[in-house]
């Protein structure tokens, strides 16, 4: 079950009224996702990272939660130094939503930056007013959160043997889970440059000893640097615990990057020190990149190359070239990643997101995806060989064994999705989503479980999405979905509803699935699972969240009658701070 998303740090209820536009569908569910991850990026500086999420968020289909992504992509490319770009979006937002609840932050944001000074461009939420007399400005930001994860599961199984039937009652409890995050950021902000210090994490205690959860503790700090900007150079340097350059394909690393604009539209990055690996570990890891980026090419055009090398005890192992590839029109809109790992000649990562506006409000996404899962690296091979270092393993086997080895560890990992979406009245949404997705067998990594082969999968789904029926907030989504394969066909029924509390102080969303399967042995698996979650704001800086989710499953097959229930819940916080 994953971390609830922090509630955003602006309340979206105005916006999704002002926009008369349907939630509550996955597509919307995502698009919150997208959204809030962005703001945590944007509050933590890395703005670069919000930009790559919000293009994601943005090859959504239209739902309430495009136009607050569609203005904050805009300042986070002013964030980065890049008025232009910025402009740009900006432009997009007002095209898009001249009657948007954001038009006017926008045109004044736009009317600043066709008047200011490149070189003099400061971060967004920072204008001249805020500085102290002496022309600084000291900001703190950030936020934590708890929760807490429960579940347990009953199932009675009458399995047909040779005596007879044989009865068996399982209790089983299946997690007991406490998981805490926070992110901060301070600012120190003067008329030349801008000082940043950012940290965020995540800590996870197992508080049962049944619990599915591997360890006792785990933990991550995904962000732990000091980011310094000059502002009139637009020198960028940073170190410390950081996201690669070339984006989240090259993962975390533990050292120093710096960024230098080469002209209006060319920048040139660089990056030293050792990857933060949480699957592999390789002894005396080093790594070095460099990437080129060029922005506001004709054509609407940009991209970046990128190269990166990283050694284990002196030893090749990954040399990664990334190449990325966008356009952005007012009909469409094209990004493109790939990733091909030298050393093994092989496509490590190749992605593809593109939408495109259609006639009578239509809206066509598409997704094409095609990588390694984990990516390739030869200290791969330390997983499934059991070896503690490369220089042991090339001594016992040669470097095609070795590479063969972490070949094997490595998945093939595969989707595609079309959407079709567009607005059927004021208060309806309709869409039309096909997905295929094939994911190779996967070994035991790190905290991971071994995965069988999914084998090929395709998915059939229509959602129809109506808001504000009875209220000023409310949500009503259904959903029927087909799936299908060489072993299984299912079918699942879904409704979801959102509705405003206590004067939209709070929220309370009931939702129930159905669920049932055929598979290849003549085996019939039926589910129900109703559940509810419950929203409440204390304040405008901190919300309480919880949800529980009840299963009640039948299996019947040619030897075998099982029937099982499972109830999971987590309750937690969030709360803000500046």
């Amino acid at each position: 079950m994953a971390v609830p998303p922090p509630s955003p740090s602006t309340p979206l209820a105005p916006v999704i009224q002002a926009q008369g536009l349907p939630a509550g569908s996955a597509t919307a569910d995502k698009g919150l996702d997208l959204l809030q991850q962005a703001r945590r990026a944007m509050d933590a500086a890395q703005y670069q990272d919000a930009v790559d999420v919000l293009n994601a968020a943005l090859m959504l289909p239209p739902n309430p939660y495009s136009p607050p992504a569609q203005e904050l992509v805009g300042m986070a490319w002013e964030a980065l130094n890049n008025p232009a770009r910025a402009k740009i979006e900006d432009q997009l937002y007002l095209r898009l939503y001249p009657q948007g609840e954001a038009v006017e932050r926008v045109t004044d944001r736009l009317a600043r930056l066709n008047g200011q000074n490149t070189a003099a461009a400061s971060a967004p939420g920072a204008p001249a007013a805020a500085l102290g007399k002496d022309g600084t400005r000291t900001s703190i930001r950030g936020g934590v959160s708890q929760y807490y994860y429960g579940g347990n599961t009953k199932t009675d199984s009458l399995v047909n043997i040779a005596q007879g039937i044989d009865q068996a009652t399982l209790n089983e409890t299946t997690q007991s889970v406490l998981v805490s995050s926070w992110d901060a950021s301070a600012s120190y902000l003067t008329p030349e440059s801008e000082t940043k210090l950012v940290m965020r994490g995540s800590h996870s205690d197992s508080l049962s000893a049944s619990s599915t959860t591997s360890t006792t503790t785990q933990g991550l700090v995904s962000a732990a640097y000091v980011d310094y900007r000059d502002l009139k150079t637009r020198l960028e340097m940073r170190v410390g615990r950081q996201s690669a350059i070339g984006g989240s394909m090259f993962g975390l690393f533990d050292g120093v990057s710096a960024a230098v604009p080469v002209g209006d539209s060319l920048k040139a990055d660089a990056m030293l020190g050792v990857p933060a690996n949480t699957l592999v570990n390789a002894p005396q890891q080093q790594l070095a990149g460099v990437m080129l980026e060029a922005d506001n090419l004709p054509g609407n055009l940009g991209g970046s190359v990128s190269l990166l090398d990283q050694t284990s005890e002196g030893i090749d192992d990954r040399r990664a070239l990334g190449v990325e590839m966008r356009y952005f029109g007012d009909i469409v809109s094209l990004n493109s990643q790939l990733t091909y790992e030298l050393n093994f000649n092989a496509l490590d990562a190749f992605t593809v997101q593109g939408s495109t506006q259609g006639p009578y409000d239509t809206t066509v996404t598409l997704l094409l995806d095609d990588r390694k899962a984990p990516a390739l690296q030869l200290s791969d091979a330390l997983i499934s060989s059991g070896a503690t270092s490369l220089s042991t393993l090339l001594q016992l086997n040669t470097l095609s064994q070795v590479q063969s080895m972490a070949l094997d560890t490595a998945a093939e990992a595969r989707q595609a999705m079309i959407s079709v979406s567009r607005s059927l009245s004021t208060h309806w949404q309709g869409s039309m989503d096909l997905r295929y997705s094939d994911v190779g067998a996967l070994p035991a990594v790190g905290n991971f479980q071994a995965q069988p082969a999914t084998g090929a999968q395709y998915d059939v789904s229509l959602q129809l999405t109506g808001s504000n029926l009875y209220s000023q907030r409310d949500i009503n989504g259904f959903n029927v979905s087909y799936i299908t394969s060489d072993t299984i066909n299912g079918i699942q029924l879904g409704y979801n509803n959102l509705t405003g509390i206590w004067d939209n102080v709070g929220s309370l969303e009931p939702s129930i699935r159905y669920y049932t399967q055929t598979d290849n042995t003549d085996t019939r698996v039926t589910r129900v699972s109703p559940g509810v979650r419950l929203t409440y704001k204390l304040n405008p800086r901190a919300n309480l969240i919880g949800e529980t989710l009840y299963e009640n499953s039948l299996t019947d097959g040619p030897t075998n009658h099982e029937s099982g229930t499972s109830m999971f819940f987590y309750f937690g916080y969030h709360y803000d701070f500046r």
